[in-house]
């Protein structure tokens, strides 16, 4: 995850009733523009001061550490982050800086709560768009109640709609990141180092407006890291970690990803086309609603007969059920699993080396201007 994520807070600052927008034939371009700006400006205001009260909350890692200030659960997973920030930056080209090198305890089990949304009749996500980052396809609340609460009035707005918790967020170097409590709880030590290389891959190279290019190469370049991390470091794992174990089960879940991720492209494919069907335009809200549903069934099916022996028990088996699947959804999943291809074809051209194969995106990339697409064409066509 890139922006952090907070409370919308009490702003006396509301977007302005559409009716107020149009209301003026000259500034009908003017003032949407304008409230936008002045919308994230409150939001951002706030997503400050709440940052800052948290940074004040933050102790020195190496003292929790050296003091045991924390349950011994967390402690054995806190004493990996250093191993993982040196292995980061000498083994896998990143750029960690002086992150996590602090630590904040948390009352809550999530960092935050991010909404997003999307539009019913066409796979397009709803955008806000904030300074030096661009646009970005969610909300973050640091209070869940709020979260609920702004996801009710995207529903009155006739959205789709998902919310879920964060574990934790990138500063993008901008300032020092902690670890964060909920880190280290929400996931088992691998998953924790995984989630540690995810968020530095943020810090070392971020592309402003291409949000799904920059959260698809931390999950490239996070799983990779890991996979090399444990075969070098499997003593600090503990006595009762299985390294083969470990391998079998990180080989069923790709495999689970891989089929996952296939599903999605198919899916996006094939709910365009729906969409753009002129006799399902035509449809009123209901009977729209009762051939999307349909439509989601059919996609399920096909999942589970296409891809379900490569699914085994993991989460990914029970995307395409949920009764709270949706557009939302689909593109929340899409954001991190759509497209990993052109990265891998450019690690090969690199001889399979992370530090050289994001040293080479960093050249692709570089000086690229425009949409996401000409992002993504600059890794296709890198020659490494």
């Amino acid at each position: 995850m890139i922006q952090g994520s907070t409370s919308s807070g009490n702003c006396s600052l509301r977007r302005p009733a559409r009716r107020n927008i149009f209301s003026f034939r000259k500034m009908n371009l003017l003032l949407p523009a304008l409230s936008s700006f002045l919308y994230t400006g409150c939001y951002t205001l706030t997503q400050g001061i709440e940052q800052a009260r948290l940074i004040s909350r933050r102790v020195p890692l190496d003292s929790v550490l050296a003091e045991g200030r924390e349950k011994p659960e967390r402690i054995e997973k806190l004493k990996l982050v250093g191993p993982v920030l040196k292995y980061a930056e000498e083994r896998a080209g990143m750029t960690a800086g002086s992150s996590y090198k602090t630590y904040i305890s948390l009352d809550r089990p999530s960092l935050s709560y991010v909404v997003q949304a999307a539009e019913k009749r066409k796979l397009k996500l709803k955008t806000w768009w904030f300074p030096v980052v661009g646009s970005q396809p969610y909300l973050g609340f640091f209070d869940k109640q709020k979260a609920l609460d702004f996801q009710k009035e995207l529903v009155a707005e006739d959205f789709d709609t998902t919310v879920g918790g964060v574990q934790a967020f990138s500063l993008l170097g901008f300032f020092p990141d902690p670890v964060y409590s909920s880190m280290v709880d929400g996931n088992d030590a691998v998953s924790f180092v995984e989630l540690l290389f995810h968020e530095t891959v943020h810090r070392t190279l971020y592309v402003p407006d291409a949000y799904t290019f920059n959260e698809n190469l931390a999950e490239f370049v996070a799983r990779r890291a890991t996979l090399m991390f444990v075969k070098d470091n499997r003593q600090l794992f503990g006595s009762d970690f299985s390294a083969e174990n470990w391998q079998a089960g990180h080989e069923r879940m790709q495999k689970a990803r891989q089929a996952f991720g296939e599903m999605l492209n198919i899916a996006r494919k094939e709910l365009t086309a729906f969409y753009a069907q002129p006799e399902i335009e035509a449809l009123a809200a209901e009977a729209f609603l009762k051939a999307r549903k349909e439509k989601f069934a059919a996609l399920d099916a096909r999942f589970q007969s296409e891809f379900g022996n490569r699914l085994g028990e993991t989460y990914y088996a029970r995307f395409f059920k949920s009764e709270k699947f949706n557009n939302a959804t689909l593109l929340s999943a899409s954001v991190y699993q759509s497209r990993q291809e052109p990265f891998q074809l450019l690690l090969d051209k690199t001889g399979g080396d992370l530090a050289k194969f994001l040293q080479a995106v960093k050249k692709c990339v570089s000086g690229v201007k425009g949409s996401e697409s000409g992002i993504w064409t600059a890794v296709e066509t890198c020659g490494g």
